[in-house]
């Protein structure tokens, strides 16, 4: 089974999604807050993003997010939350996703009496063929967008409640599947009707289409970034994973390998989606070592694939070096490496820091200079993977575990941290 489905969060519960919420916690409890009425009922018009890297829980959030408000019943009596898919297909201009979303709400709505000339009305537009040169079609689609916009606000009228529309890959919506002119009509709406929705997405990171001036979106959302977990972050989670499931007691699996646990913390750079699969091992094997871990790579080939297959070819080429050449390298490195401008590799190299692709790493030594900045992967496995993928690989532990020792990890920050934590766990008791 792929990865992108073996823990779907939208397939679980409102408490499993609780209970085994990595990361997040403070977001959530924002937008909750700011959702909550105000004096008269006044709802807030506040649009947010999510932002954060493949795996960083965005979905989990989103999803605990959707259930939280359908469970609550007065957020529920103001809100109508409708959650849509990472992937839309079908969608290619706003007029589509406007079809998307009318759907969802008539399936939320139900299709009662009071609502048959509006549906009347919404199959008349669904059975439209457009006509004519490119230009005319565009006409003919923008008239059809504000016929469906006026749909939309007769179906949040007839509901009684404010719509959220909860959209992953925000950053594909605006970026590629709608036009500049669309994206303008769409903020217009919201910025003349906002009684009607809002927005709570999801994206990589912050994008073209809400952080440039100018831009139909500046300034439109607020944004919040999911961070990755930190080493005692992972403990925890695997805890959390644990006491929700009742498995097995995990604690003497954790106790035994806490250095391959942190090992595969930072070969994974903290992404909590991975750390499910360390979960896993600890299940499945008394004791860990390197082998088990680096097998664990042939399982994340669909996960690592899409990631590869959705970036433009500059950064193909920067990932290929990053993974192929030395582990850390500076900027005027990668660009030798691939032939490229410095400035061009830089702003990209910037970018992919930003989209946790890359992270900026320090390192110190007579032949570095001061102000050097060099990046490296952030998920290690992708390096171990890539590299298993378009070539021969030396296997042995040595050479894997000789890489990551060099750049990541030595024995007296695990000795540090593991005494921290016996601290504060004998306090706790």
């Amino acid at each position: 089974m792929a990865i992108a489905n073996k823990h779907d969060p939208r397939l679980k519960g409102l408490e499993e999604l609780k209970k085994t919420l990595a990361v997040g916690e403070k977001v959530i409890q924002d937008i909750l807050t700011d959702l909550g009425p105000c004096k008269k009922d006044a709802l807030t018009d506040q649009s947010w993003i999510l932002t954060g890297a493949r795996g960083a829980g965005k979905t989990h959030v989103l999803t605990l997010l959707y259930r939280k408000i359908k469970a609550d019943s007065k957020l529920s009596h103001h809100w109508l939350p409708l959650s849509f898919p990472e992937e839309l297909f079908n969608v290619d201009s706003l007029y589509r996703f406007l079809m998307v979303v009318i759907d969802n709400g008539l399936k939320e709505t139900g299709n009662g009496e009071d609502l048959k000339n509006l549906k009347d009305d919404y199959d008349q537009i669904k059975a439209t063929n457009f006509s004519g040169t490119l230009k005319e079609k565009n006409v003919q689609k923008h008239k059809q967008t504000k016929a469906l916009f006026k749909i939309l606000r007769h179906l949040h009228t007839s509901t009684g409640k404010k719509w959220i529309l909860m959209v992953e890959n925000l950053q594909e919506l605006l970026n590629r599947q709608f036009s500049r002119d669309e994206q303008k009509h769409l903020r217009s709406f919201m910025h003349e009707h906002p009684e009607t929705f809002i927005i709570i997405g999801s994206a990589l990171t912050v994008f073209d289409a809400i952080e440039n001036y100018g831009k139909p979106f500046y300034h439109f959302f607020r944004i919040r970034s999911l961070d990755s977990l930190d080493k005692q972050g992972t403990i925890r989670f695997l805890r959390m994973i644990s006491e929700f499931r009742n498995e097995q007691d995990i604690e003497p699996g954790i106790q035994k390998n806490r250095a391959y646990i942190y090992t595969f913390h930072l070969l994974t750079g903290g992404n909590p989606r991975l750390i499910l699969f360390l979960y896993e091992l600890l299940v499945d094997h008394e004791e860990l070592n390197t082998a088990l871990i680096l097998e664990k790579v042939t399982e994340l080939t669909p996960y690592f694939r899409d990631k590869t297959t959705e970036v433009s070819k500059q950064r193909q080429f920067i990932i290929d070096s990053m993974a192929n050449e030395a582990p850390a390298q500076t900027v005027t490195e990668i660009a030798h490496h691939i032939g490229g401008d410095v400035k061009s590799v830089s702003v990209q190299c910037s970018r992919m820091a930003d989209e946790g692709w890359l992270r900026v790493i320090s390192i110190r030594g007579p032949n570095v200079k001061k102000k050097e900045t060099f990046y490296t992967l952030r998920d290690y496995f992708y390096r171990i993977w890539y590299k298993l993928r378009t070539g021969p690989i030396d296997e042995s532990e040595v050479y894997c575990m000789a890489e990551l020792a060099v750049l990541l990890f030595d024995q007296s920050e695990l000795k540090t941290d593991w005494r921290k934590e016996r601290r504060s766990t004998h306090h706790i008791m």
